[in-house]
């Protein structure tokens, strides 16, 4: 393991980037920067190490973040800091203001996008009980609810395409499917999961399918695949397809609310598309930590979010744990060997996040590998489908409406009936107590004490 990180310089410097960005938040954090030093042999790396957190304790938050206790009027300007998460009766955003930072609702189907500038007067509210915690890791201190919102300036480009690209899939999808698979298809294509009931979402966390419902890399991996095999019909240079497949990307990102597993796998999509304009192999692991640092540079209270968390272990663990193999012969061999390559996905998976889904959620799924087995042949064609049908809606409309009536929503059905399942079954989850974080970082040092460099497998000769 020392090896391939010595090769890595990206990763001894996002490892001490999140040290530095840790240290103020936990003392305790600070001596996996020894233990980081310790591992790296070079010099240039250690000093490296120890500029990066530096530059961590530089970005770090000061100051702890008090909750409101009583509830208080406000009037004045706010930015809206995250893109809006849609319900049925509204929507929900955190806005910056000149006394801290909020968590605002919007009432109706009135539209706000990342970067919006409003003039608020309402009241100020305490954070609902029990929450402190996950509020105080994004720095929100109470909720505002405003009596009138005038937009004073909007944020326009690629945010607000994205905002509107969003709004006009959840509305085709309320017209063309019944309600129960319009909000499963709205979740898995665009993060809007505010309307998913709270049955469904018990039963999607004990399952361990929540991440379908989470725009992640794995949605983005759809999505890229589907537009790359439109892209390539098109007579345009090989290079203009791989940017204007970045492009569209971006505004995903935009759509789904520039979580961090989507912007991770941009980033990472741009790495691959560099490496090959540029003639080099691309390695995931560099290109997973030079993601790490772009967004805790300017995020860097995303440290301590989840999602961040949950994204990049996950993906690391793919990363070092997951093999090509040699291509399976004959039709049956290819679906076994993708039933296989799906399991082994998602045992990985599971084991690389477990503590971290352990320590914040206090379940772990047993039920998640046959669940994301049942589940991952279904994703692919469902998205693909109903991204294709909203953009054939403005020509075709009816063939569009029946592409999700007769293709998009059985799909949805499918899922929910796997979820319900799988998430019902009283041994689908475990209950795991309350547990120091270091536990995390013991469990993390002997799961990588097993990893060991495995050789590419050799192509064979085609048959003449």
């Amino acid at each position: 393991m020392r090896a391939e990180l010595e090769a890595r310089p990206l990763l001894v410097a996002v490892a001490g980037l999140a040290v530095g960005l840790a240290s103020p938040l936990d003392v305790a954090a600070f001596p996996l920067l020894i233990v980081l030093l310790l591992l790296v042999r070079s010099w240039e790396l250690k000093r490296l190490a120890c500029w990066m957190a530096l530059l961590g304790l530089a970005l770090a938050p000061r100051g702890a973040m008090t909750p409101l206790r009583e509830r208080s009027y406000f009037e004045g300007t706010v930015s809206v800091a995250t893109v809006p998460r849609l319900y049925p009766d509204g929507s929900t955003c955190e806005v910056e203001g000149p006394t801290g930072r909020f968590s605002m609702w919007v009432d109706g189907d009135r539209m706000l996008a990342l970067g919006d500038v409003v003039r608020v007067k309402g009241v100020l509210r305490p954070l609902p009980d029990g929450s402190d915690a996950y509020w105080h890791a994004r720095g929100v201190s109470a909720r505002l609810q405003p009596a009138s919102l005038v937009r004073l300036a909007g944020s326009g480009g690629v945010l607000a395409w994205g905002v509107r690209w969003r709004a006009a899939f959840v509305r085709f999808c309320g017209a063309t499917m019944v309600p129960e698979a319009a909000r499963v298809v709205d979740a898995v294509c665009f993060n809007v999961s505010g309307e998913l009931d709270t049955e469904t979402r018990t039963e999607l966390q004990r399952s361990g399918t929540t991440h379908i419902v989470s725009a992640s890399g794995l949605h983005v991996l759809i999505f890229a695949f589907a537009l790359q095999m439109a892209l390539v019909s098109l007579p345009i240079p090989r290079w203009a397809q791989l940017l204007l497949l970045l492009g569209v990307l971006v505004l995903y990102a935009a759509a789904t609310g520039f979580r961090p597993p989507v912007v991770r796998a941009v980033i990472m999509a741009a790495v691959y598309a560099a490496a090959y304009l540029f003639r080099r192999e691309p390695d995931a692991l560099s290109a997973l930590a030079l993601a790490g640092l772009a967004y805790l540079v300017f995020s860097p209270r995303s440290l301590q979010d989840a999602g961040f968390q949950l994204s990049f272990a996950t993906v690391f663990g793919l990363a070092l744990f997951l093999r090509a193999r040699r291509p399976a012969r004959g039709g049956l061999g290819r679906l076994g060997r993708g039933l296989v390559d799906v399991a082994r996905t998602s045992l990985a998976a599971t084991l690389a996040s477990g503590p971290l889904v352990a320590y914040h959620f206090g379940m772990v799924s047993l039920a998640s590998v046959p669940a994301n087995v049942m589940v991952a042949f279904v994703l692919p064609p469902m998205m693909t489908t109903a991204l294709a049908a909203l953009a054939a809606s403005w020509l075709l409309p009816s063939a569009a409406a029946g592409a999700m009536g007769w293709v998009v929503q059985p799909l949805a059905g499918w899922v929910l009936w796997v979820v319900s399942l799988f998430g019902s079954q009283p041994w689908a989850a475990v209950e795991i107590p309350p547990f120091h974080p270091y536990w995390i970082a013991a469990y993390y040092f002997v799961w990588l004490a097993f990893w060991r460099r495995v050789p590419r497998p050799v192509s064979e000769p085609v048959p003449r």
